[in-house]
């Protein structure tokens, strides 16, 4: 599994077993890394598009970070499952609905499994949410 972070985030992703670490604040991770078989964006915006560039032909991209326009993938030749927010101007709709169905299903397996860790780094009410929103953005985020 390769992940994407600064360098502070080492630690953080070896223990949610990661194997190889890009480091994006010393280039561009698209130009480091290319042909893998699946993406998962947890960022969304220019970081989504930028990602559909480190696919195979007939990759599987996937963000919980927004949508991303169908043409895209259509001209990298990949498979796009939208998450994220709701269908919208300039949030494409869902482009598989089953597929993504299936991925939260082997999610949920992998999370079983102990094979996916999620770190929740602070709490935040509900009538906080755009305070988390922020708080993400500016790349505050870090495993305890």
């Amino acid at each position: 599994m390769i992940g994407t972070a600064s360098a502070r985030h080492n630690a953080v992703l070896k223990s949610i077993g990661v194997d190889e670490i890009v480091d994006y604040t010393q280039g561009l991770f698209e130009d480091k890394v290319q042909d893998v078989d699946a993406v998962m964006d947890t960022v969304g915006g220019d970081t989504a598009s930028r990602s559909l560039k480190t696919l195979k032909k007939g990759g599987t991209f996937s963000t919980v970070a927004g949508r991303v326009d169908p043409a895209l993938c259509a001209a990298a030749a990949v498979t796009c499952i939208a998450g994220g927010g709701p269908p919208g101007p300039g949030n494409a709709p869902p482009l598989n609905e089953a597929s993504e169905g299936e991925l939260l299903r082997q999610v949920g397996a992998l999370a079983a499994a102990g094979k996916s860790v999620v770190h929740v780094d602070k709490d935040f009410p509900l009538e906080r949410a755009a305070d988390a929103q922020d708080f993400n953005r500016e790349g505050h985020t870090q495993a305890r």
